[in-house]
């Protein structure tokens, strides 16, 4: 009977070895898995810092331009840049600005004794 307690005895402690051995190297794998897990997860925190350190940078650029221009447009305003873009009058008839113009570019030719003639009305 001692025998077959040994025998038992000796049974056991091998398969407990052997259980101890497996969950042991299971340990290790995850352990490597886990380490693996964390190496990425600083890498990308690191990236994710970037892109919001360069998304800040972005802002603040941004927000410069919009105040260069802001500053350009105020002192742009009460200063009078004529274009070829001017608008005209849909009725065929010039703005009111450019009312005064003709009128007194009309005033210089009649002190001119200019004679004007309209040929929008003669027929060839």
């Amino acid at each position: 009977m001692i025998d077959e307690l040994e025998k038992v005895l000796t049974q056991q402690t091998k398969d407990f070895n052997a259980v101890k051995l497996e969950l042991s190297n299971r340990t290790a794998k995850f352990e490597a898995y886990f380490e693996k897990l964390e190496k990425t997860k600083v890498v990308l925190e690191r990236q994710l810092a970037r892109k919001d350190d360069d998304s800040k940078a972005e802002n603040d650029q941004f927000l410069k331009e919009i105040n260069h221009l802001r500053t350009q447009l105020e002192n742009l305003k009460g200063k009078s840049v004529k274009t070829k873009f001017d608008k005209h009058s849909i009725l065929g008839k010039p703005p009111a600005d450019k009312l005064h113009e003709l009128s007194s570019e009309q005033s210089q030719h009649d002190d001119s004794n200019d004679v004007l003639v309209d040929i929008e009305g003669v027929e060839e």
